[in-house]
């Protein structure tokens, strides 16, 4: 989900320095390498300020503090933009049986801000007894007391995608598992095997795998089959792997991976077959927004984005929660919905209208509306390919890690979900007017391989016009009048 969010500031992020004009307006973005973050100028100098002002706004929004249970306390050890950022956070974790007996859901709350999704860990017993977990999340106390109530050892840990949120928790999780083994009254460690797709980068520090404290023991490839490495050398590409045999759980669980490199660093995920339960496990490709919030998802940041006009509060209700739910849904979505601007003192107002926009995504598979404009669509033969691939499997539910699961869906939905992939078949709509930065970024993407000043002056032109000088749908003037229709 962050990885979304993610998509477009590394996009805005890895170009060239330029300037763009706009009328009267001069925008600059002085950028030069990935790991500096654009700025952007504008004449007059009190326009800057506000639009600078914003940007940090967007970014900072304040949150209420986590209850500090200690049982829900872990450690962030390297910077990300989800909370804590870094250093000791709290995240409360829920289990929920999928599949009586053979599957099982554990989700965390995920923060941005005042944003809030849940971020879900899947696992399988093996006929062995022995579990295969699915993206695991941080090592808290509950979570692990969670997994110790399942019984059977942690065999396999499964990395299956490059996207940070879901990497990062997993060296804290190795050493955790690790340090409850050796004080158990056994005495006996069984260091469970560690699968992880190719080509798993990291953003800013493209770091590999062994210094995030994941010892990789397979590599799960396109093509079906997996390669060794060893932990001392892993890296960020595997590249020069040696095949090995099929992983042993391969029999219960087959796998196939999608990877896109038409723009910048690849988009890599695995998605896994089980065939126990006829359950496809995906990670961020497809997913089910739910018409109500996820469990997991804080009642009081619910409340803190609530109001459609935040200088006047709200009082709880089950619909406010669904209201406020729906807002968190679009952004995530969309990133700028069209009925949506931060205001002074930093809090979200929202124009009527934005739950007609909800009610287009909630509910049956859908793509990520951001991963379908900015990486999809440029490589749709690809992801045909792959969505042929996975369709052949005779599954009946999935299992995302985000929003709901299980998902009632089998390779029918799945090729509706990837429409916009397929030549003459109808995709799924999406809310027009919520769709247009996304539209303005796909057509810079396509754009790719046309003169640089054309293509970053359109990148900075539209980007930054929808985020902070234009906003569809709102007919405000400058007095703060207000304008909606």
């Amino acid at each position: 989900m962050i990885r979304a969010i993610v998509t477009v500031v590394i996009l805005v992020m890895s170009v060239e320095p330029t300037h763009v004009h706009v009328g009267r307006r001069s925008w600059r973005a002085p950028v030069g390498t990935k790991s500096h973050f654009p700025m952007i100028s504008m004449r007059p100098q009190s326009s800057f300020r506000k639009v600078r002002k914003n940007i940090m706004m967007q970014v900072s929004l304040s949150s209420p503090e986590d209850d500090k249970n200690p049982d829900q306390k872990f450690f962030l050890p390297a910077p990300t933009i989800f909370k804590p950022y870094v250093g000791t956070g709290y995240r409360r974790t829920t289990r929920k049986e999928l599949v009586e007996g053979l599957v099982w859901s554990f989700e965390q709350s995920m923060e941005l801000g005042s944003l809030a999704v849940n971020i879900r860990s899947i696992a399988v017993r093996l006929s062995s007894g022995k579990l295969w977990v699915h993206a695991p999340l941080f090592p808290t106390q509950e979570y692990l007391q969670h997994l110790d109530d399942l019984g059977g050892d942690v065999a396999h840990i499964v990395l299956p995608t490059y996207a940070l949120e879901h990497k990062i928790p997993i060296g804290p999780f190795i050493r955790a598992l690790e340090s409850r083994r050796s004080s158990s009254s056994s005495g006996v460690i069984n260091k469970p095997k560690i699968w992880a797709v190719q080509d798993t980068w990291s953003f800013p520090l493209d770091l590999p795998l062994s210094w995030l404290g994941i010892p990789v023991d397979g590599i799960l490839l396109e093509d079906g089959t997996t390669s060794s490495s060893s932990s001392s050398s892993s890296s960020s590409s595997f590249s020069s792997s040696a095949a090995c045999n099929d992983p042993p759980w391969k029999d219960e669980i087959d796998f196939r991976v999608l990877r896109i490199a038409d723009v910048g660093k690849p988009f890599v995920e695995a998605v896994f077959f089980h065939k126990a339960s006829q359950g496809l496990i995906v990670t961020d490709t497809v997913y089910s927004v739910p018409r109500d919030p996820p469990e997991v998802v804080s009642e009081a940041l619910l409340l803190d984005v609530a109001p459609d006009d935040p200088t006047k509060p709200v009082e709880d209700s089950p619909v406010i929660r669904q209201q406020a739910w729906a807002k968190m849904a679009l952004l995530v979505a969309f990133f700028i919905p069209a009925r949506q601007r931060i205001v002074e003192g930093g809090k979200a107002e929202w124009q009527s209208g934005y739950m007609k926009s909800f009610e287009m995504i909630a509910d049956g598979l859908l793509v990520s509306p951001i991963l379908q404009k900015l990486v999809f669509e440029k490589a749709a033969p690809t992801v045909r390919e792959w969505v042929e691939e996975v369709a052949k499997w005779p599954f009946t539910q999935i299992f995302p890690a985000h929003y709901q699961a299980p998902v009632q869906a089998g390779p029918r939905e799945l090729r509706k979900a990837f429409g916009f992939a397929y030549p003459n078949v109808e995709a799924r709509a999406l809310p027009h007017e919520d769709m247009k930065t996304l539209n303005d970024l796909g057509e810079v993407i396509q754009s790719v391989g046309k003169r640089d000043d054309e293509l970053y002056g359109k990148l900075f032109d539209k980007f930054f016009k929808n985020l902070f000088v234009t906003k569809p749908g709102w007919l405000k003037d400058k007095g703060g009048e207000d304008g909606r229709n």
